[in-house]
């Protein structure tokens, strides 16, 4: 589902970095001319609107072109992890069903994989259309220096912004020696923001980087709680 979200994103003019999916043993990168990639978990079941497996795979990063395959096959053996089993089983006694890591008719050594070209981010981070809190007027934007890995696991000083969508007043919170977006970026990520929520329907999780003065969607997913 992360590559269907992408392909979607890409599909409608978004600004993605290009990819591919790996199902089977071989491993074609002919899509990309970059020296390094990032190699993450994909499937049906993942980042819909009532699962997100946020986290629980194994995500690789700045991969060599010569050691994708072997990321690919390490990425695909997260899938058995037994906290993901245990996710499973608790969205089963919730709803009924849950969502299989890997399809029936698939082995694991042809459960899909995403590889993604790599960016080296001067600034990345998660926006979140919706404020998780329950302010669907508010979104919220949350950014820190490098690769947004670090900002996700709380590794990071971050800045988070918090902009109203019916008046366009923002606000904005530092942390320790955290960076600041310039007013041109902060209206590009906002203008972006607003439309995955428009395209998809609903409150959207989505991870971007920042490029110099170029901005990148990485991910996008529904938010699947409200506190």
């Amino acid at each position: 589902m992360k590559a269907e979200n992408l392909k979607i994103l890409r599909d409608n003019g978004f600004p993605v970095p290009p990819f591919t999916v790996v199902t089977g043993s071989e491993v074609d990168l002919s899509f990309s001319q970059a020296e390094t990639f990032a190699v993450r978990s994909t499937f049906e079941g993942e980042d819909t609107g009532d699962s997100s497996f946020a986290g629980q795979f194994d995500t690789l990063l700045d991969v060599p072109r010569a050691e994708v395959a072997s990321a690919v096959e390490q990425v695909r053996k997260s899938y058995e992890k037994e906290t993901i089993r245990a996710y499973r089983e608790a969205l089963l006694r919730k709803s009924g069903e849950a969502p299989s890591v890997v399809p029936e008719d698939h082995a694991s050594r042809t459960a899909p994989v995403l590889v993604q070209e790599m960016l080296h981010p001067d600034m990345a981070g998660v926006a979140f259309s919706s404020n998780p809190t329950g302010l669907l007027n508010e979104i919220v934007l949350v950014v820190g220096e490098g690769l947004g890995d670090a900002v996700v696991e709380d590794r990071a000083d971050t800045t988070t912004y918090y902009y109203n969508k019916d008046d366009a007043l923002y606000y904005y919170e530092t942390q320790g020696a955290s960076p600041t977006l310039e007013t041109g970026t902060l209206e590009t990520l906002w203008d972006l923001v607003k439309r995955v929520e428009e395209l998809y329907g609903r409150p959207m999780d989505i991870e971007y980087a920042v490029c110099g003065t170029e901005v990148y969607l990485l991910q996008a997913r529904p938010i699947t709680t409200f506190r």
